[in-house]
């Protein structure tokens, strides 16, 4: 059965676009990515404020935005802004467009990932012959207090991810009894009630809680995957401060 790979696209999503690949650590020899899923690219953008005025961890933000409003947004704290960023970071998860993910990733995470890789990994996603994702959906549940250390905002996220992906490869999965296999290997993984599978359209969901990072220096809000994959890195981005209070 073909079933791992499948994982690491799904736990690429899961770990919000890092998953577990090795060759993206360094000093790990570049390598190319092996080909995984297939989605188009939609064309979103990430708005640019126009304004940003920074008092203490307080920010006031003038957004010029066509996607959300014909009229100026002025955004007047930190809760309101991250909201904001919030829905736009997972904008681009779901149309994988690597640079828009990039520049709203925690840029410190490229000190031991390598940037290069990641994009490619990316990009490798929409060339699959293998692979279609249908739909992926984020359904947010709590957002933490945000905290102020220093001149840097953080705050604790966690959300609901849905994915549906479907087997455009007629030689994956090839038949119910496989479809079904791949259904009970998925649920032990993530749970029965979070799998669901159809067999006719060849299609399999998941649904998992996830957690975020939000971190916002220099004024700009970032994102960092907050599970056991990413704490392990943590002692190498994360200023002491966040190390201390999380």
């Amino acid at each position: 059965m073909k079933y791992p790979f499948l994982l690491g696209v799904i736990s690429f999503f899961f770990t919000s676009c890092i998953g577990e690949k090795k060759e993206i650590l360094k000093p790990e020899p570049t390598t190319t990515p092996s080909s995984t899923a297939t989605i188009k690219p939609s064309p979103t953008t990430i708005p640019s404020p126009q304004k940003k005025v920074n008092v203490g961890c307080s920010t006031a933000v003038f957004v010029n935005d066509p996607h959300y409003t014909s009229n100026p947004i002025k955004i007047n704290s930190d809760e309101e802004e991250l909201k904001y960023a919030l829905e736009n970071y997972f904008d681009q998860l779901k149309s994988l467009n690597a640079d828009n993910i990039i520049s709203m990733t925690y840029p410190k995470l490229f000190i031991p990932i390598n940037k290069d890789l990641f994009r490619e990994y990316i990009n490798t996603m929409l060339n699959s012959q293998d692979l279609s994702i249908v739909d992926f959906q984020t359904s947010v549940i709590d957002i933490n207090p945000v905290s102020c250390l220093s001149n840097i905002s953080f705050a604790q996220i966690r959300y609901i991810s849905n994915i549906t992906i479907n087997f455009v490869n007629p030689e994956l999965y090839s038949d119910d009894t496989k479809m079904r296999f791949l259904a009970d290997v998925m649920s032990r993984k993530y749970g029965y009630d979070n799998i669901r599978i159809n067999t006719q359209s060849r299609t399999i969901s998941i649904k998992k809680e996830e957690k975020l990072l939000a971190i916002k220096e220099d004024g700009i809000w970032t994102f960092i995957g907050d599970n056991p994959e990413y704490r392990r890195l943590y002692p190498k981005i994360l200023p002491l401060e966040i190390l201390n209070s999380i």
